[in-house]
C-alpha cells in the first residue's frame, strides 16, 4: 500500500471511530462501520489501541498495536486485516511502561529482598534474603562471596551499600551494613559461593516478601526434582521463571574476575517454556531460588546469559554459615 493511503486510513482510525468523520468510499464506510461495531471499551476517553506506519519491504503497512484485551478482539483486528487487504502489522504490545529505574536498582527501604546490593568495590549483584544465626539475635542478609567480599578480597567490617555501586550507592546515604564473613572461592573442591553482611542495627527489612511473587515460606522438606518450577527476582532481569534442568552438577567451570573455579553439587536451571528471556543475567548473583509454593531451593551465583543458570543448594549454603532463613 502507497504512504498516503495507510496515512489516511490510520487518520479515520484516529477519529475515535465516529461514522460522522468517515469520508472514505462507501467500501471503507462499511468496513469502518465494523471497526466501529467491534471496537474496544472506552476508557477515560482512550481505547487501548496504538496505530501507527510500518514498513515490508517497499510497500507501507498500518501498525497496530494492541495494549489490553478486550472482548471481540478477535473480531476488531478481522475487520483491521479487512480495511487494509492484510497490508497491516498487528501485535499485542501489552502495557507499556516508562524506562524509569526498576525498583530492584533502587535504594530500597524498607530493605527488599532481590534489590540491587553490593560491597564498595565491586560491581552491583542481589540481595537474596535475610538470615540469623542459629544463636543471637543480629540480622545479616545472605548473597554472593563475590557480591558482598567482592572476590575474595574483602575483610570483615567492609562497607556494604544497598543499592550496589554500580547502580550509584555511596556509603553516605547507601550504607546497610558490613561484611561478617564469606565462604572463600578456591580453584577446585568448591560448592558454595556466599557471603554475610551483618545489618546495621536501625535498619528495617521486610524479611517476608518477595515483592510482586509473594511471601516467603520455610523450607521444604521435601526433595527437590528435574523440571520442577522455581522462581527469583533479580536486581537486573526482575522476575523470572524457571524449571529445573539438572541435579548435582560436578566439576562445573566458572569464570570469575580472578580466574576459574570449579564447583561440585551444583542445581541447574533453564527458562520456563513460558518464560521470554534467559533465567539470569549478569547482576542477578545473590538471587534467592525458590519453588512454586515460594519455598528456598537455592542461591544463584553463576549462568550463561542465554539458557542456563546455576544455583548452590540453599541447605549447603546454610549450612556453612550456620545460619537459618528469617521469613
Amino acid at each position: 500500500m502507497n504512504y498516503g493511503d495507510i496515512l489516511e486510513i490510520k487518520a479515520q482510525l484516529r477519529s475515535r471511530f465516529s461514522p460522522g468523520d468517515f469520508v472514505l468510499n462507501r467500501s471503507f464506510g462499511r468496513m469502518f462501520k465494523k471497526v466501529i461495531d467491534h471496537a474496544p471499551p472506552k476508557r477515560h476517553s482512550h481505547l487501548p489501541v496504538a496505530i501507527g506506519i510500518c514498513r515490508n519491504g517497499r510497500e507501507f503497512e498500518l501498525a497496530v498495536r494492541i495494549q489490553e484485551i478486550y472482548p471481540n478482539m478477535n473480531q476488531f483486528i478481522s475487520v483491521i486485516q479487512s480495511i487494509t487487504h492484510g497490508e497491516c502489522d498487528i501485535r499485542f504490545s501489552g502495557k507499556v511502561v516508562s524506562h524509569s529505574l526498576p525498583w530492584h536498582k533502587r535504594n530500597n527501604r524498607p530493605l527488599l529482598m532481590g534489590s540491587s546490593v553490593g560491597h564498595l568495590q565491586s560491581n552491583a549483584g542481589t540481595l537474596g534474603c535475610f538470615v540469623k544465626r542459629k544463636s543471637g539475635s543480629a540480622m545479616f542478609v545472605l548473597s554472593n562471596n563475590h557480591v558482598l567480599a567482592n572476590g575474595n578480597t574483602g575483610r570483615r567490617g567492609d562497607v556494604i551499600v544497598q543499592r550496589g555501586p554500580s547502580d550509584g550507592g555511596e556509603p553516605a546515604t547507601d550504607r546497610i551494613g558490613s561484611l561478617q564473613a564469606h565462604k572463600k572461592i578456591r580453584r577446585k573442591n568448591n560448592n558454595v559461593d556466599g557471603a554475610i553482611a551483618k545489618l546495621d542495627a536501625d535498619l528495617v527489612a521486610d524479611v517476608s516478601r518477595l515483592r510482586d511473587l509473594g511471601a516467603l515460606k520455610p523450607m521444604r522438606t521435601r526433595q527437590l526434582v528435574l523440571h520442577e518450577t522455581v522462581f527469583k527476582i533479580g536486581r537486573t532481569s526482575g522476575i523470572t521463571k524457571g524449571r529445573v534442568s539438572a541435579l548435582e552438577m560436578d566439576e562445573l567451570e566458572v569464570g570469575y574476575d580472578f580466574g576459574s573455579a570449579s564447583f561440585d553439587d551444583q542445581i541447574e536451571i533453564e527458562p520456563h517454556p513460558d518464560q521470554m528471556g534467559p533465567f539470569s543475567v549478569p547482576g542477578d548473583s545473590g538471587s534467592l531460588v525458590v519453588d512454586a509454593e515460594m519455598r528456598p531451593i537455592g542461591l544463584l551465583f553463576a549462568g550463561n546469559s542465554v539458557d542456563l543458570s546455576y544455583c548452590n543448594p540453599i541447605d549447603i549454603v546454610l549450612s556453612q554459615f550456620k545460619i537459618d532463613i528469617v521469613s
